[in-house]
């Protein structure tokens, strides 16, 4: 009965049957799993919506060494320590988990709380010590307003602390041993521990000094103290007027400065904090809104993710001093600078793929070049034993490099790494009993166990994939024998895989397992079959059953992993219903995607069960992987090559196609070269503008239709149109397209504050009845 109301487009149906289940009417209750459920709270009207209960993002300058974690609770944290705002007489460690970014996309967080009628305004971001090397030097900035709302004169405290911060399951990794033996000390407007400058205060307003919590400064010490206790505390006492305000700025250096280094002091203490706010802000402007593509349509949340996810990116890369003297600097994709400060071929190789994606070549290339210094001896590209994943990996990331770009100077630079790797699979294939890619034993992704070994589904599609590209960058340099010699392994290769994969199907109902050799594993790989690289037809038996299969393990909207969801993994499905043209069910994943994100539109890996804690544990945001994938299912719904046919349009929302909205993409790198489109939606149709940079011009233009609506005439350049459900079919030289059509009714609920409105109201009726109530996949609590 449930999951027949939930496949209703009604609103009504939908609240009745929450409303059952809110009073436990339907499904089972489990008590002891209902206590981990975490309030929503302080979600709340007018705030800006954070699925974590303990969101974690960062700041930071981009290629910097190291960033800055802004924990749950509103401190920074460096790999050195943690440095905390406190409130109020009692020294209360100020809680603030919503925090937002500026514009959306700027790594400038703002937070606020209150004392009393006090309200407290925090700004956090990072510029550089030296302009000539800022990658070197990064400094933190907190600055601090304090606004007396009430209509009388008040008083309040405000504290900054710093303590060792261990963080307990989240933090930056690795960090400096605690030391109980550390000195502590004050000069005139700094705070020292081991004779480092751990951060600069104002010393205008005469704040009070303690060594520790109720122990005032009086000389240079050790405190007792444990790694969470407060130490070299800062107190204000602020007095303010109705309607006064004042403010503080603290400096914390990313790496600690030594007390005895006179210029980088001089320098800390000249640096002006609205001279390097106004420098961050421009900055960033340039790299997001002035270079690469450029996305502007009618839904905040969906363009601000995606321009942050860029951001995300470039603060989690490193650049490293050149080897040699005259040398490159070394570019270092890692997935974030907080846990995950390291790099893989696999999170690295979608990043490298998503800088292509947003027109940031240079970037991609600059990472590449680290990808052939990872090479092994023997050609073979491999992060960690028994993960056989990189192969692959990198040969697509490197032709999809050339593709997106172009760039035949690279091609020939890439080329002979290439054909090295190609020699390891081929005598690797020989070795193989299957004539696969060896048994891995990966110990994550498909296969946890430390005795599990396969020959792992989604190793050999990559494998087939990076193949693939390798035959396409040998044919694009003129290499015609070995791009023959290649296709022919090519041929073999795809032939025993997918021999085998219909051999498993038979007998397994044409699902595509995780290991090509062994039962059992988690989905992972094996949902490649069409992304990156369209290995099978978009209907194949094989890609449809592995879909349904896979649809049964949701939660919360998100394909789960282990006993929790993953907020990535799932958009290997986005990207095929995307391609198989299942529009509703793509946005519908991007949506549900979106309401797992933070206020500062971070994602995350994998932690928390469905419907509990809402904990990703040691899993901080933002992930690198997950900013990469968000940016290609996004440009992929907009725009796409697919075998030779350019793909316009394949998902769009109702939110984004309101009478008087426009969708406009900006110089966004295809296969075939860069694409400008701008759309003008009215209450009867759309007109849609094509501008082209073909390098190679595809051989179509499929324009898709929205779901939602019913086509009743179409032109291109003024010319009539054939109307299917496939969507049109352009002439390759088309500039106008004008659609008319009838628009359906009540599609409300296709909107990220629609997700986020039902998602609060299915939480509210577990959280505040105090069962867990069994809702399936969690995918009907989305509209169908």
């Amino acid at each position: 009965m449930c999951g027949i109301l939930f496949k209703s487009k009604s609103i009504k149906l939908f609240l009745v049957c929450l409303v059952a289940l809110a009073a436990g009417t339907l499904g089972a209750a489990n008590t002891k799993a209902a206590q981990k459920m975490v309030s929503l709270l302080p979600n709340g009207p007018g705030r800006p919506f954070t699925w974590a209960a303990y969101p974690t993002t960062e700041i930071g300058i981009a290629d910097a060494r190291n960033g800055t974690e802004v924990t749950p609770s509103g401190s920074l944290q460096t790999a050195s320590c943690d440095l905390m705002l406190m409130s109020g007489e009692a020294d209360r460690p100020v809680n603030a988990p919503i925090r937002t970014l500026e514009r959306g996309y700027m790594p400038i967080v703002h937070y606020h709380f209150h004392d009393g009628s006090v309200r407290y305004d925090v700004t956090m971001f990072s510029w550089a010590l030296s302009a000539a090397k800022p990658y070197r030097s990064p400094i933190n900035f907190i600055r601090v307003k304090a606004f007396n709302e009430g209509s009388a004169p008040t008083t309040s405290v405000l504290t900054l602390a710093l303590n060792y911060g261990a963080g307990q399951h989240r933090g930056i990794s690795p960090r400096p041993k605690f030391d109980s033996n550390w000195i502590y000390s004050f000069r005139p407007g700094m705070a020292l521990r081991a004779n480092q400058v751990m951060f600069t205060f104002p010393t205008g307003a005469k704040p009070k000094l303690f060594i520790s919590q109720g122990a005032p400064y009086s000389e240079p010490q050790k405190v007792k103290a444990s790694a969470n206790t407060p130490v070299l505390l800062v107190q204000y006492t602020v007095k303010l007027k109705s309607a006064q305000q004042t403010e503080f700025v603290f400096k914390m250096p990313v790496h600690p400065i030594a007390s005895d280094d006179a210029p980088a002091l001089q320098q800390l203490q000249q640096l002006s904090c609205p001279e390097a706010l106004a420098a961050c802000r421009t900055w960033w402007r340039r790299q997001i809104r002035g270079h690469g593509l450029q996305l502007c349509l009618h839904e905040s949340k969906v363009v601000a993710t995606f321009r942050a996810s860029l951001m995300y990116l470039m603060l989690a890369r490193d650049r490293l001093p050149a080897s040699r003297p005259g040398g490159r600097p070394i570019y270092v994709q890692n997935v974030n600078k907080l846990q995950y400060h390291a790099f893989w071929f696999r999170d690295g190789s979608y990043m490298v793929r998503a800088y292509d994606l947003t027109g940031h070549s240079r970037r991609a290339r600059q990472c590449l070049r680290y990808f052939f210094r990872r090479q092994s001896p023997d050609g073979n590209f491999i992060s960690q034993s028994g993960q056989h994943d990189g192969w692959g990996q990198v040969l697509w990331a490197i032709g999809q490099h050339v593709q997106l770009t172009g760039d035949m100077k690279f091609a020939r630079e890439a080329f002979p790494h290439v054909q090295k790797a190609v020699a390891w699979l081929e005598a690797a294939r020989k070795r193989d009993l299957m004539h696969v890619l060896p048994a891995g034993a990966p110990r994550d992704d498909e296969f946890r166990g430390r005795s599990q070994k396969a020959r792992i589904t989604g190793d050999n599609f990559y494998g087939l994939d990076g193949l693939y590209h390798a035959i396409l960058l040998a044919r694009v340099l003129g290499h015609t024998a070995t791009a023959a010699a290649w296709q022919k392994e090519y041929n073999n290769y795809y032939h025993t895989v997918f021999s085998r994969l219909h051999q498993i199907g038979k007998t397994d109902g044409d699902y595509m397992p995780p290991g090509l050799d062994i039962k059992g594993g988690i989905d992972w790989g094996n949902l490649l079959a069409l992304y990156p690289h369209e290995l099978l037809s978009p209907n194949d038996p094989l890609v449809t059953n592995t879909l349904q299969h896979t649809m049964a393990e949701y939660g919360e909207g998100l394909l789960k992993y282990l006993w929790g969801v993953h907020d990535y993994l799932g958009m290997n499905n986005t990207e095929s219903f995307i391609i198989r043209g299942q529009q509703r069910s793509a946005l519908r994943d991007l949506y549900a995607e979106l309401v797992h994100t933070s206020a500062t539109q971070a994602g995350w890996e994998c932690g928390a069960a469905p419907w509990t804690t809402r904990d990703f544990y040691h899993d901080l945001a933002p992930h690198g992987w997950f900013a990469a994938d968000y940016i290609a299912m996004v440009r992929n719904m907009l725009v796409r090559g697919q075998g030779h046919t350019l793909q316009i349009f394949s998902v769009l929302s109702p939110k984004w196609t309101q009478p008087g909205d426009i969708i406009s993409l900006h110089r966004a790198p295809t296969r075939f070269g860069t694409v400008s489109l701008w759309a003008i939606f009215t209450s009867h149709g759309m007109v849609l503008h094509i501008h082209g940079h073909f390098r190679h011009s595809p051989k179509s233009l499929r324009l898709h239709i929205p779901w939602y609506v019913a086509a009743t005439a179409a032109s291109a350049d003024g010319k009539p149109l054939a109307i299917s459900k496939a969507g049109l079919l352009l002439p390759v030289n088309t500039r106008v397209v004008r659609i008319l059509w009838n628009r359906a009714e009540n599609l409300q609920n296709w909107s990220y504050r629609a997700f986020v409105k039902r998602f609060e109201q299915a939480w509210q009726a577990r959280y505040f009845d105090h069962k867990v109530l069994t809702f399936g996949n969690g995918l009907h609590v989305w509209p169908k």
